[in-house]
């Protein structure tokens, strides 16, 4: 049916961040004699994105998934949330979930994402 019926899902709520499932999901290859044998398609970055991520932009009706085009958040956002709503989405007195353990390291950890992909590299 291919990659454009396909949506990533996991229970990261529960159990942590997937980030080593999609960091495994993007060095995985049907390895080439099940591909020649039963006729599967090599899986290419494009089809990784759509599972990943675009096929369920779409089922959402995101109208574009480019960054450059997300600058409609008002300059003044967090100034039009009540403080009522901060003190709720804080979450006061749970310091002890998933989350805030994750927030805590992170933050402890400079705050700076570095979006580097682990792993075996094949070469010829």
């Amino acid at each position: 049916m291919g990659s454009r019926r396909v949506l990533f899902g996991s229970d990261s709520l529960w159990y942590g961040s997937p980030q080593w499932q999609i960091e495994a999901f993007w060095r995985f290859q049907i390895p080439e004699t099940l591909q020649d044998k039963w006729g599967y398609p090599e899986i290419t970055d494009d089809d990784r994105r759509n599972m990943l991520g675009l096929n369920a932009a779409r089922l959402y009706h995101v109208g574009s998934t480019d960054p450059r085009n997300f600058g409609r958040v008002p300059r003044d956002f967090e100034k039009r949330i009540t403080n009522d709503l901060k003190t709720l989405l804080e979450f006061p007195g749970y310091a002890s979930d998933n989350f805030s353990k994750m927030k805590a390291r992170y933050l402890a950890e400079g705050a700076a994402p570095d979006h580097k992909r682990y792993g075996w590299i094949r070469t010829i």
